[in-house]
């Protein structure tokens, strides 16, 4: 009998993650390696774009070309962090959701642990 995959999405309010954004996608891209040998497919990184105040936006789009499972969703105003991250979630398609500050105040190796 095949073990089953799980599926996770990683969902990421953004404000002011200019500073974080590539560090944190490269390290959710290695935790993405590591969990795939754990049966856990990261199917998708939602970045919520709460009206950020710096170049976040910018950023992140650069990056999708990277990171093909990053998507990105822009809130016309800003929402504050939880309505943000309640959009990625309701558009989230994995069997696990795991949501993760912009700051990498949480290593996304982390999320191994939290499963």
């Amino acid at each position: 009998m095949e073990e089953s995959i799980t599926s996770l999405s990683i969902v990421i309010p953004i404000f002011k993650g200019s500073n974080f954004i590539e560090k944190l996608l490269k390290r959710v891209d290695q935790t993405k390696n590591i969990l795939s040998k754990s049966k856990v497919n990261l199917i998708e990184v939602i970045c919520v774009c709460d009206e950020p105040i710096d170049d976040s936006l910018r950023i992140i789009k650069k990056l999708q070309l990277k990171f093909t499972y990053l998507r990105v969703i822009e809130l016309s105003s800003n929402t504050g962090q939880h309505l943000a991250t309640s959009a990625g979630i309701i558009s989230s398609i994995g069997d696990w959701i795991c949501t993760i500050d912009e700051d990498l105040q949480h290593d996304p190796i982390n999320i191994i642990d939290l499963l």
